[in-house]
């Protein structure tokens, strides 16, 4: 899906979905790239294991740089607030306000890949390896051209 947005504010101007011939797809990767695979054998993530090859292209293009900063988002939880070490791959759900597209949430610090809902909601995928040991880590939110949210503890049983 390539989505258009206003680069003074980063309003969604309008999306359209791309499915390329012979089982290119594309998508977003990360907060400045694209991704697509080519496969004669089947669209992205159905084809013949070891099939086509995957491009991965970064840049400013895909998020231009800012000329004006955006307010920072408000983080209010996150579901589930904990697991249990060891537990594997999961997908967290945020909730809080002012959610721009592109805004990613960083797992102490670092930036985890973050998929925008609408401007109360994200989905964000935790590596196995982020969970993998007893602890507690900080979250918080950022928007494109601004600042970190206010943080969250997530807790590793």
């Amino acid at each position: 899906m390539l989505l258009a947005y206003d680069i003074n504010r980063y309003v969604l101007l309008g999306m359209q979905q791309f499915t390329g011939a012979q089982g290119e797809d594309l998508v977003q990767w990360g907060r400045d790239g694209l991704a697509w695979h080519s496969s004669s054998s089947g669209d992205f993530g159905n084809s013949t294991p070891g099939a086509g090859q995957l491009f991965l292209v970064r840049g400013p293009f895909v998020l231009p740089q800012w000329s004006t900063s955006n307010t920072a988002p408000g983080l209010a939880s996150v579901s589930p607030s904990s697991t249990s070490a060891g537990s594997g791959n999961m997908i967290l759900t945020v909730t809080g306000s002012g959610f721009l597209p592109g805004a990613v949430l960083q797992w102490n610090g670092a930036d985890r890949t973050t998929t925008f809902v609408s401007s109360t909601q994200l989905t964000v995928a935790i590596p196995a390896s982020d969970v993998s040991q007893a602890g507690t880590v900080t979250l918080t939110v950022n928007n494109p051209g601004s600042g970190n949210s206010s943080p969250v503890t997530f807790t590793m049983n």
